[in-house]
């Protein structure tokens, strides 16, 4: 960061002892500092933070309850909001009835994350982080990351889904590629054509889905 933002953290550490800071010595990217915050994770359960999220008090607590009592589980989420810069609602994300992939086949659930809906936004979801910690190594580097490692997820675990809204996301005016010009993903995307990002996209997750090891053999048919 080009700002305060380490400097606000020390501070937030000084008042709050359970808080630890891990400073890298140059930017390693979207993918890199994923891996980074979940390698020096140690508890049992995980979430990654987005940086212009905001969440309940009880959303890490209301999904570890929905997790123990599903223990072949090994994500959920809740709903959430979508607000713009300025403050003011841009939607509400729910996924109930046939949307909500709470006991649903691995293959529904992956319809859902290749369809409009923003199942991408799951992956802000909490994890179990032993699951999490192999499903990283496939964090791939591709236009539409999310998706495609959702895709991934979606087969490789059931998903659970707890409709209340508990997490509150941010939007940017700008595109992700344009705030971030100088990630290597967005380098290659820009300029290309509407179906090269496509096929691109579509070539990693299966590529992604074949490679994982989390993924059993039947459902990557």
């Amino acid at each position: 960061s080009k700002d305060k933002t380490l400097e606000i953290c020390r501070e937030y550490a000084q008042r709050f002892p359970h808080i630890r800071i891990h400073q890298q010595e140059r930017n390693v990217g979207v993918q890199g500092n994923f891996r980074t915050v979940l390698d020096l994770a140690r508890g049992s359960y995980f979430f990654w933070a987005g940086v212009d999220d905001q969440w309940s008090p009880s959303f890490a607590s209301s999904l570890v309850e929905d997790l123990e009592k599903h223990p072949g589980t090994q994500l959920a989420m809740t709903s959430f909001d979508r607000v713009n810069e300025d403050g003011t609602l841009y939607d509400t994300q729910r996924f109930v009835e046939k949307d909500s992939p709470n006991g649903r086949p691995h293959l529904n659930v992956l319809l859902g994350v290749t369809s409009p809906l923003k199942y991408n936004l799951f992956l802000y979801g909490l994890f179990r982080t032993e699951f999490i910690r192999k499903a990283a190594r496939y964090l791939p580097q591709t236009p539409a990351w999310d998706r495609v490692f959702m895709t991934m997820l979606s087969l490789a675990t059931p998903i659970r889904y707890v409709d209340r809204v508990l997490h509150q996301h941010g939007l940017s005016g700008l595109p992700v590629n344009k705030r971030y010009p100088e990630e290597a993903i967005f380098k290659r995307r820009n300029g290309k054509s509407y179906w090269f990002l496509f096929l691109e996209t579509f070539r990693a997750m299966v590529e992604t889905t074949v490679r994982s090891e989390l993924v059993p053999p039947r459902r990557k048919w």
